[in-house]
């Protein structure tokens, strides 16, 4: 195992700390255990690209980390009454259609274009803030529900367009890490 494949794994092992956490009533220790996960994000991808130790593994493990964290932070925050159960709803679905679609398109040999869109790394960004916010404040409604929706919505159609578009065509000179789960 490479050192940015450690850090992947190390946030796989944060979700449920940071589930017990927030389970247990405990909103501020949830939240630097967020912020643990992030940084461990960020050195993951920096380490991997200025190592060149980028692998498939890698990125698979890398997108599957992104989505367990956050879905299950949203998840866990809505049965708590901190963020409304529409919104978890939302990001969940969201999530599994997109690891749904990108497996499917593996399994049947046409190569999915998973690229970071400044529109997927904005969402991503507002989920984010909104998990913490809530966790900070303790309210259910914050005004960042309605902006992770919209973003959702966008970034979605956006990835949806690009597809399209591009005609499931090879992605010229993607990396593995280009298989970063970018739709967020």
């Amino acid at each position: 195992m490479n050192i940015p494949n450690f850090f992947t794994l190390l946030r796989i092992i944060l979700a449920p700390v940071f589930i017990l956490l927030v389970a247990s009533g405990a909103p501020y220790k949830a939240a630097l255990v967020m912020v643990v996960a992030g940084t461990t994000d960020l050195l993951d991808g920096y380490l991997a690209r200025r190592l060149s130790m980028e692998t498939p593994i890698g990125a698979a493990l890398d997108a599957l980390a992104d989505k367990l964290f956050l879905s299950s932070a949203f998840l866990v925050l809505a049965v708590s009454g901190l963020l409304p159960w529409w919104l978890a709803i939302v990001v969940i679905l969201k999530d599994v259609a997109f690891l749904g679609t990108i497996s499917f398109l593996r399994l049947t040999g046409k190569p999915a274009d998973t690229t970071p869109t400044i529109l997927g790394k904005l969402s991503t960004f507002t989920q984010v803030t909104a998990v913490f916010a809530s966790l900070l404040t303790g309210g259910p409604y914050s005004p960042l529900s309605f902006a992770v929706l919209f973003l959702i919505l966008s970034s979605s159609l956006e990835y949806i367009v690009r597809e399209i578009t591009r005609g499931a065509k090879p992605v010229p000179g993607a990396s593995p890490r280009a298989t970063k789960t970018a739709m967020r």
